[in-house]
């Protein structure tokens, strides 16, 4: 897909240089354009919309030469010391499927038949490499040996290590305040979240009936490994952490019922809040462009399958920790998220019974600034790109700008947004287009998780010689490289869990987006 962006961003923008065809109209769907608008020479604007304009100045320090001055999207491509692959794939992605049929075609019959079979060859090496684990199917709570609390308390649930058969598992005991008790009504009580995440080993069909969308399986996304009914028990924190939710038999004033749900998922060091704050003293810029590439990763396959998570925040995002190597991030806890079928990631909002999600702190623009009437709805198309883009903050060593409500979400200005210190100059202008307040602002979310892709593997083809086809040249190159390197480098695994994660990160890139 990225390679079809920059063959597309290539062509169109050459149309640009050699014919002088304007690229769009400025944009006015925000305070900030007009803002910018005003601090911009006009020769500057020309012929770039705003949008355009912040990834010209992401790729900025273009050359000086007279030739240029007036003609931005020329210095982009001509200079050296510009990240050109990125800002073609930027057009490309924009253009793409917009204007197809004004576009010719930018591979020739063969490239394409080539690309197609480079991927699928790399998918089906990576399907075919089993992941071996327990069968939790008809396990019951007796089955396993219970641990330590993990995470922090929850209205909710509260989830706990455990161990079966000498492998270690996280479980999620749910609180249930009112289902009956019988399987099948706990199950239809609690079912968004366990119809949403995917299922260990399992592949969705098109015979699934459920109203929710069932998410294929993906390496930043939290699975369910199995799931039952079973009593709720009393374990060692339930007195101080949540009394409320035991039933009266196992406590007097109690409102919770006598069964519950459990979930079996797969056990992560901590929460990336934990995370951070474990490793505040010595995070390396490294690590955080790969924690951040995998949550916009894991966020693209939620956007692109239809679903909106709604309560984004550093307690909801899991980390595995690697001695040596890069941290594995998981997104979790759906529970409020957006995923019926008819709805996609619009929201009916007629009435103020409606719900506009979880985590209020990290509630994007539109959404807080939503009101009720006939008609209305809310788009959660881009709100999670948006938190992503404040938690981005944390992943960085700060606090992010709207902690404490430090920043109006409904009134800010993206010059009001503090620096993002110890990023790199292009990550700090991709975040402030992430948290843009008007969603028409901000890219997409497949750029945005491109963008770090390219910044975490490929630095060095973020600088690109003196033509533009050379540097194309070398991006094509280098995917299909790596996509040969690391279909045949998997062959040596047994299990899918024995694969490094920084070539799980890479495989999931690699096979999404040639």
């Amino acid at each position: 897909m990225l390679r079809r962006a920059v063959l597309t961003g290539f062509r169109f923008v050459r149309r640009i240089i050699t014919e002088g065809i304007s690229v769009a109209p400025r944009s006015t769907s925000s305070v900030q354009n007009a803002i910018v608008l005003k601090a911009i020479p006009d020769q500057v604007l020309q012929p770039l919309n705003v949008r355009n304009f912040f990834f010209a100045h992401w790729l900025q320090k273009a050359s000086r030469a007279a030739r240029f001055k007036c003609n931005p999207i020329q210095r982009m491509v001509g200079n050296r010391r510009n990240p050109t692959p990125l800002f073609l794939a930027f057009v490309g992605f924009t253009y793409m499927g917009v204007k197809e049929n004004e576009i010719s075609a930018t591979c020739s019959p063969e490239e394409e038949q080539q690309h197609s079979w480079l991927q699928d060859m790399l998918q089906s090496r990576a399907k075919n490499i089993p992941e071996k684990s327990v069968n939790h199917t008809g396990k019951k709570l007796k089955d396993y040996n219970i641990m330590e609390r993990l995470g922090k308390a929850s209205c909710n649930s509260a989830v706990y290590a455990a161990e079966i058969h000498d492998n270690l598992c996280a479980l999620k005991l749910l609180f249930n305040y009112s289902a009956s008790s019988q399987s099948v009504s706990l199950e239809k009580a609690f079912s968004k979240e366990l119809a949403v995440l995917p299922r260990n080993g399992e592949i969705p069909t098109m015979k699934d009936t459920s109203r929710y969308t069932r998410l294929p399986s993906h390496f930043n996304v939290m699975k369910i490994l199995g799931h039952f009914a079973d009593n709720i028990p009393v374990l060692s924190d339930a007195v101080n952490s949540y009394l409320a939710a035991l039933p009266s038999r196992l406590y007097r004033d109690g409102y919770g019922r006598n069964r519950t749900i459990f979930y079996v998922m797969p056990k992560f060091s901590g929460t990336l809040h934990e995370y951070i704050a474990k490793h505040k003293d010595n995070l390396h810029t490294k690590t955080s462009l790969a924690l951040l590439a995998q949550l916009l990763e894991g966020l693209r396959h939620l956007n692109i399958n239809g679903v909106a998570h709604r309560d984004l925040k550093s307690d909801n995002i899991l980390v595995n920790e690697s001695a040596n190597g890069m941290p594995h991030l998981v997104i979790t806890d759906l529970g409020c998220c957006l995923a019926e079928k008819r709805l996609g990631l619009k929201m009916p909002f007629e009435t103020d019974e409606t719900s506009k999600g979880g985590n209020a702190e990290l509630m994007a623009p539109e959404v807080v600034s939503a009101e009720p009437g006939p008609g209305q709805i809310i788009d959660y198309s881009k709100s999670d790109e948006w938190a992503a883009g404040a938690i981005a903050y944390e992943i960085f060593g700060q606090k992010h700008p709207f902690q404490n409500q430090a920043v109006d979400k409904e009134s800010y200005n993206i010059g009001d947004l503090p620096e993002l210190k110890g990023a790199p100059k292009s990550v700090r202008v991709l975040i402030k287009e992430l948290l843009q307040r008007h969603p028409n602002d901000r890219p997409n979310i497949s750029l945005a998780a491109t963008a770090c892709q390219m910044l975490l593997w490929a630095p060095d083809l973020c600088m690109v010689d003196n033509q533009a086809s050379s540097s194309l040249d070398n991006v094509k190159r280098w995917f299909e490289r790596m996509t040969l390197s690391l279909t045949f480098g998997i062959w040596e695994y047994q299990d899918q869990q024995d694969i490094p994660v920084e070539k799980q990160v890479l495989l999931s890139f690699l096979s999404q987006r040639i």
